[in-house]
C-alpha cells in the first residue's frame, strides 16, 4: 500500500486494547484502541498510547512514566520490549524499543528507529 503520511486508511476501525490482568493503567492516562499491554506492566499518570491506526506492544515489566506519548504511523506500529522503563515527558512515535533499555526523561524516538 502506497500512503501518504497524512492519508488515513478507507479500513480503519478502533480495536479495544489488551490488558494483562496484572498490568497497571494510573488515573488520567488514556490507552485507546489495539494496544497489548502484557503482564506487571505500567502506564502511568497523563500518558496516552493511541493505537488508532496500527498496533502498540508494551512488553511484561515494563513502564512508561507520567505524561509520555506513545503512537504510530499507518505502515509502522510500536513495540516496547521487556523490562523497559520510558521516563517522564517521552515521545514514542512508530519505532521499536529493545528489552531492558532505559529511557531518559524527555526522550524522544521516531519512526522507523530501533533502541536498544
Amino acid at each position: 500500500m502506497n500512503m501518504e503520511k497524512s492519508d488515513l486508511r478507507d479500513n480503519v476501525t478502533i480495536k479495544s486494547p489488551q490488558i494483562h490482568d496484572t498490568a497497571f493503567i494510573a488515573k488520567g492516562a488514556r490507552v485507546i484502541g489495539d494496544v497489548i499491554l502484557k503482564a506487571n506492566s505500567s502506564i502511568w499518570y497523563n500518558t496516552v498510547a493511541r493505537a488508532d491506526i496500527n498496533q502498540i506492544v508494551i512488553g511484561e515489566c515494563t513502564n512508561i512514566q507520567d505524561n509520555s506519548v506513545i503512537h504510530l504511523e499507518n505502515d509502522q506500529g510500536v513495540i516496547v520490549g521487556n523490562d523497559v522503563t520510558v521516563g517522564h515527558n517521552a515521545i514514542i512515535h512508530g519505532c521499536t524499543i529493545g528489552d531492558g533499555a532505559l529511557d531518559r526523561y524527555g526522550s524522544n524516538y521516531y519512526e522507523w528507529s530501533s533502541y536498544w
